[in-house]
């Protein structure tokens, strides 16, 4: 082989293992289960990271990314009907959650925060709180007003320079992050989804999220309260066309097991060393691409000694 085809060789193995890995993760809102899981994006099919306790997870409404540290944002009401907000960190490897804090006094409801969305541009942590925006503090999980928002539902795209915003009718618009306003909203129309869909009459989004691309997938369920079904869909917000990809199930050997989804984020992953897989299984980061870094030494090496013995 030439020199040249070596160095084709070297940078074909290496890329895919130097390539970022963007993966889904979504949380259960079924109390009994207190799980986070990664997600086909294609599908829905979910497959489990760990559980994190039911202390935890049990009226968990949101996710959010957060690249600096590596760990994923989680907020939800506090339990056992106490009035306040409460913001976690998880690590998206083992699912082990640790209290960043809690807000007793949050702006808009005294105890519903419904979702989370992570400014790319400046990191900045905003938060819907049942019919209020409001920054949050990543440090201790202060929550504070910004103005009152129809938005229940909120992410920003790829640039960090449009907040989109979707609200209980249910249709999506972009939200002002200054003042909390919902601007004009394009209504949805489902498409795709069970011949039974939605049970109680309107369908609910749940919480959205955008994939770097800026495509934006939701969480959508058929009756209030979410719950099981639920169903992973993406949303294009200039027409409103919301097609849903797959009922949220959990993997089994057997039939995969309908799981309720509330809180779903992209996180990256730098490089494929860094994801250990994590339960994701093959349908998420095929084994050849993550690249193990022993394998990746042993192989670069001999073909780098191969490239000194072509020298002339």
């Amino acid at each position: 082989m030439s020199r040249a085809g070596l160095w084709v060789c070297l940078l074909l193995f290496l890329a895919p293992a130097l390539h970022a890995q963007e993966v889904l993760f979504g949380v259960t809102t079924d109390a009994g289960n207190g799980m986070l899981v990664r997600i086909d994006p294609a599908t829905g099919l979910c497959s489990r990271v760990g559980n994190v306790g039911t202390a935890v997870f049990a009226k968990i409404n949101c996710l959010a990314s957060d690249p600096t540290t590596g760990t994923l944002f989680a907020g939800h009401g506090r339990l056992g009907n106490l009035a306040g907000t409460e913001l976690f960190r998880i690590n998206p490897d083992s699912a082990a959650a640790a209290l960043v804090g809690e807000d007793t006094t949050p702006p808009g409801h005294p105890s519903s925060l419904r979702d989370l969305a992570r400014r790319p541009t400046d990191g900045v942590l905003f938060a819907t709180n049942l019919g209020a925006l409001a920054t949050v503090n990543p440090a201790d999980g202060q929550l504070t007003g910004i103005g009152g928002t129809a938005a229940r539902a909120i992410e920003f795209d790829p640039t960090g320079v449009t907040l989109f915003g979707v609200n209980a009718a249910p249709g999506i618009g972009v939200v002002d992050p200054g003042t909390g306003a919902l601007g004009p909203t394009v209504g949805l129309t489902f498409v795709g989804f069970p011949p039974t869909f939605p049970l109680q009459g309107f369908p609910r989004v749940l919480t959205i999220t955008t994939r770097s691309d800026g495509t934006i997938f939701a969480i959508v369920a058929d009756r209030w309260g979410g719950g099981a079904p639920t169903f992973l869909a993406t949303i294009n917000p200039a027409t409103g066309i919301t097609t849903n990809l797959g009922e949220t199930r959990l993997d089994g050997a057997d039939r995969p097991a309908a799981l309720g989804l509330h809180g779903i984020a992209f996180h990256t992953f730098a490089a494929s060393g860094q994801d250990d897989g994590g339960g994701g299984g093959d349908c998420f980061v095929e084994a050849s691409r993550r690249g193990e870094p022993a394998l990746l030494l042993v192989v670069t090496l001999f073909l780098a000694a191969l490239l000194r013995r072509t020298r002339p």
